[in-house]
Formats: C-alpha cells, structure tokens, sequence
C-alpha cells in the first residue's frame, strides 16, 4: 500500500459513511415506472426492507393505476409518507392506468407539502416540497416534480410539442416560485423529449433529463 493512500478525505467519509456517523446530502431516489404499483406492492414492501432500498430517500412511481377505490390504508408502506395523484375520468378522460405516486422515507424527512397537481389524457405532473431533517445550509427545501407524458407520436408532432411545452412551463413556475430550492425533474417522458440546458442529466437517457 502506497503511503498515505488510506488516509485521504475520501476514504475517511467512506468510512463515516458506514459508521452511520456521516450523512448524505442530496436525497437517493429510485425511479420505476410501475404498471399497477398495487399488484407488486407485496415486492414493494421486499426490496423496501433490503439494504440497497431500506435508505432510500424517495420512492416515485408513474402508472400507479392507483384508483378512488383505494385507500391509503392499502397502500400504506411501513417507514414512509404517501403522496399520490390518481388518475379520474374526470380529470383525463380515462378510467385506467396512469397515476402518479412519491413514498417518502420518513427517516429522512416528514415535512412534505403537494405544490401541484395536473392530471390530463396526455399529461400527468405531480409537484411536492420537502424539507430534509438535515441538508447543506444552500439547500433549505427541495422541490420534486414528478411526469408521465402519455404520448408516442413523432417528436414532431403538435401533441407532442404541446406536452413539451406544459412540462417546461411547470418547470419554469416552480423555478421562478421557489428560487432558492433544489429542483429535481423525472418521470416517464416517452416520446417527449426534454433537454434543458441549466439542468444537469443524471439518469443516462436520451428522453430524460
């Protein structure tokens, strides 16, 4: 072993980390589209007690296929704080599919806040604030907006071009609302392709940013 190289910064964080006695500042999320997060929710609640998940900050789901005929008590996940958005008949014309779902792990935070919510046939946005019990004196809050763009046509299509453009002007109300915040932006885009350049692509994708 080369002198000095185990008592660098990053190896004493590392082992911190695994002490329990360092924490990470920016939230970990696992991102699933679900396809009737109901049905799987019994894998749910397996991999939410593993090791890799029993951390994690923030579980989003689109196509929850969440209904009104189901109550929070049946998908209640031990340890965490349910947001939902279901779709309605009302609300986007369908009866099945789509929904939107954030659990929020309650070992890191459980002031959580719905911004908005926007649920049409080809569009599904669901925005929500938490403030972490710890994070960086910068990040007081972080914002979180979750999307499910319904669309397979061309990219250069009118539907698609109209889908772009509500999903950049959520981001650009949310931006202008909450300056001072984290913002963070996934979902399901399908044939909406998103690219903007201030935000910083962490899922290597080209439809998601």
């Amino acid at each position: 072993m080369k002198r000095g190289s185990g008592g660098g910064i990053r190896n004493k964080l590392r082992q911190l980390k695994w002490q329990g006695k360092v924490r990470i500042p920016l939230p970990t999320i696992l991102l699933s589209n679900a396809r009737s997060l109901i049905k799987n929710f019994d894998h749910l609640e397996s991999i939410s007690n593993q090791k890799l998940l029993h951390d994690c900050c923030i579980f989003a789901f689109t196509e929850t296929w969440f209904t009104s005929n189901i109550s929070d008590q049946q998908i209640d996940l031990s340890g965490y704080t349910v947001i939902r958005a279901d779709r309605s008949l009302d609300s986007s014309g369908k009866t099945k599919g789509g929904g939107l779902s954030f659990y929020i792990n309650d070992n890191w935070a459980r002031s959580v806040k719905v911004i908005s919510n926007h649920i049409e046939p080809n569009l599904e946005m669901l925005s929500i604030c938490v403030r972490p019990y710890w994070s960086p004196r910068e990040i007081s809050c972080i914002v979180l907006l979750l999307v499910h763009a319904i669309v397979f046509d061309s990219p250069q299509s009118a539907v698609v071009k109209v889908t772009v453009n509500k999903i950049h002007e959520q981001i650009d109300t949310l931006e202008k609302s909450y300056p001072n915040w984290t913002l963070y932006f996934l979902g399901d885009f399908n044939s909406a392709y998103i690219k903007i350049p201030r935000f910083k692509q962490q899922i290597p994708s080209t439809r998601i940013i």
